[in-house]
């Protein structure tokens, strides 16, 4: 049976699958953010810094106001949000950028997986609009992270691949 919005507002069905992708992508949004905003804390770099604010302002934050929407829009009860600052301990030196980076980067390739995956099963045109929306975004966001840790040196030397004769 599909969902439908509040009472007089205007319908707008949705299955189940959909509602639960929607609520799962907001309550790992809200993780991200979470997560993303300690590590913040404790970057050192001042380049990278702005990289990971910027991912937390024009992603995280405009994705989770537009989820949030949507599922007050269909009627959806909203999961807890996360605090919104976190106290990190005076001393920040114990953590290094390049393991903040690849904390950042292993988040946002489980991410991207499980965007793709929720977006198999969106019937709404609106929502799988805004779910490529998204996707598009994560993947310009992913792109940007990896020349970053490339140029930093950050995701290691892997071996040259040499065919053997």
């Amino acid at each position: 049976m599909p969902i439908l919005g509040r009472p007089g507002q205007a319908a707008k069905a949705i299955h189940s699958g959909e509602a639960f992708a929607l609520w799962s992508q907001l309550m790992l949004r809200y993780q991200n953010l979470e997560m993303t905003t300690i590590h913040q804390n404790f970057i050192h770099d001042l380049e990278f810094k702005l990289l990971v604010g910027r991912w937390i302002t024009q992603n995280l934050e405009v994705e989770i106001k537009e989820i949030e929407g949507k599922l007050n829009s269909y009627g959806i009860p909203l999961p807890p949000r996360p605090p919104k600052s976190v106290n990190t301990p005076v001393n920040t030196e114990v953590i290094r950028d390049q393991f903040v980076f690849l904390q950042i980067i292993s988040g946002l390739q489980y991410f991207l997986g499980l965007q793709v995956s929720d977006l198999r099963i969106m019937l709404n045109d609106d929502l799988r609009m805004m779910f490529i929306r998204f996707l598009k975004r994560e993947l310009d966001a992913y792109d940007s992270i990896v020349k970053y840790g490339k140029i930093k040196g950050w995701l290691g030397n892997p071996p040259e691949y040499r065919m053997t004769q």
